[in-house]
């Protein structure tokens, strides 16, 4: 278990892999993870464990071999994959307001009940008028990925809304409303 700073291209399991935290939490960074016929991956997190499992996929488009964009994240061609953890409560929440570079505030449409001090929360690039091909990250050079995390350090869940306070001010606008 644990962690370490490289970033997998490719991951093959035709046999077994158990990724599971025991006495840390586990974080692993990978292109693709593919699973094989026959093969079996398993994430798996104990619910009286507080340690966590985090996959994260960082690999590049490439349409000259791989048209159909099937082939970046955990890919199943006839394995198993098993992923068995605690609930995390809402994942997908709402701006209720616009957030501007510099703020250190984040106003949610949600109930914070499942959020707490030290939970990270990701801000998805709002970017607008960019073309559709602007997704393809790596290959174009003239886009800057405003994606960015959160650090929560402060939850205020007393108004109908929740304000949460980020440890550092973000870097970049958000606009409330997009997908």
């Amino acid at each position: 278990s644990g962690a370490d700073s490289i970033i997998y291209d490719k991951i093959v399991v035709e046999g077994s892999l158990t990724i599971q935290p025991i006495s840390s939490d586990v974080s692993l960074t990978a292109g693709t993870i593919l699973v094989e016929e026959g093969g079996e991956l398993n994430i798996l997190t104990d619910e009286s464990s507080s340690f966590t499992v985090a996959v994260h996929i960082d690999g590049a488009l490439d349409h000259s071999i791989d048209p159909e964009e099937q082939m970046i994240g955990i890919v199943s061609l006839g394995g198993n994959l098993n992923i068995v953890g605690n609930d995390v409560g809402n994942v997908m929440l709402r701006l209720a307001q616009t957030v501007t570079s510099g703020s250190q505030t984040v106003e949610l449409h949600a109930e914070s009940a499942n959020l707490q001090i030290g939970n990270e929360i990701i801000l998805p690039d709002t970017q607008t008028g960019l073309p559709v091909g602007h997704w393809d990250f790596p290959n174009n050079v003239n886009y800057v990925d405003q994606t960015e995390s959160c650090v929560i350090s402060n939850i205020d869940a007393s108004l109908a809304t929740s304000v949460i306070t980020c440890e550092s001010p973000l870097q970049y606008d958000h606009t409330a409303g997009s997908h």
